[in-house]
């Protein structure tokens, strides 16, 4: 039976060292996916401490948890100019987005050299023995009641949105589909979950257009030579963003029929 801190101790290690080399390779002007998978990494990690959190309040866990995403944050700007630069085509506003990118590339490697100390603590933390707390299960067993316990949150903010959707709902639902997709990944038996790729992906490019359109409006209201652009995209994009929300919808309404509203996500894991 394999210790439950101890397991996900080694699982965030592992996933913060592939952080660091990923940070390490971040060029403005070389392929984004570094950024993104410097990202990734630490979504993972922090992810686990998050859902493990009860089981690991003997240890460093929350203040690793708590560095981990102050590590991450400085990252997203400059990962959302990624995203919608490649969306845009020739033009002004192509050129504005470019610039900004930049600039916000610049910003997170002078943010991340201050972090220097930090990320050294984070390791120190990860190199120290986690404690077994006393008449605690093993991973496995903890991981079943961790994974009960996030899908009848999921089942929960599914039906929440079908009442009362909003843009923060919906992102609250990618985050716990991006955890349970971790919790497999990480430390479950990659149980059955292809039924929710075509939601998260759906999710993913959701909470790309709510970031895109405010920024868009942002330069909408400046004195750039790209403003009038800016309005005729964020206006396609609204559009676009309803569609999606449309889609959203139908994928929510179409899983709680096929499963039952009263019946658990997980299923198909079992």
């Amino acid at each position: 039976m394999e210790a439950l801190s101890a397991g996900i101790q080694a699982r965030v290690a592992e996933q913060y060292v592939r952080a660091q080399r990923m940070l390490a390779e971040v060029d403005v002007d070389a392929s984004p996916e570094a950024l993104h998978q410097y990202r990734v990494s630490l979504r993972k990690a922090r992810s686990l401490l998050t859902l493990y959190r009860t089981s690991l309040e003997h240890t460093p866990a929350s203040l690793v948890a708590e560095m981990l995403a102050e590590q991450a944050t400085i990252a997203n700007r400059a990962r959302d100019l990624d995203v919608f630069l490649t969306t845009l085509p020739e033009g002004k506003l192509r050129d504005r987005v470019g610039e900004m990118r930049r600039e916000a590339y610049d910003n997170f490697a002078n943010e991340a050299k201050q972090q220097a100390r930090d990320r050294a603590v984070v390791q120190w933390l990860l190199s120290l023995n986690w404690a077994e707390a006393e008449n605690r299960c093993g991973l496995d067993e903890e991981t079943d009641k961790v994974r009960a316990c996030l899908l009848a949150r999921i089942d929960r903010q599914c039906l929440r949105l079908q009442s009362r959707p909003s843009s923060r709902q919906w992102h609250r639902l990618r985050i716990l589909v991006k955890r349970w997709r971790y919790l497999e990944s990480l430390c479950g038996g990659n149980g059955e979950i292809n039924h929710l790729k075509t939601g998260q992906t759906l999710l993913g490019d959701f909470n790309d257009l709510c970031c895109q359109i405010t920024l868009l409006k942002g330069l909408e209201q400046g004195n750039d030579a790209c403003r009038k652009e800016a309005k005729r995209t964020r206006k396609a994009l609204k559009l676009a963003k309803s569609q999606k929300k449309g889609e959203l919808d139908h994928w929510i309404g179409t899983l709680l029929v096929k499963k039952g509203a009263d019946d658990p996500l997980d299923e198909k894991s079992r």
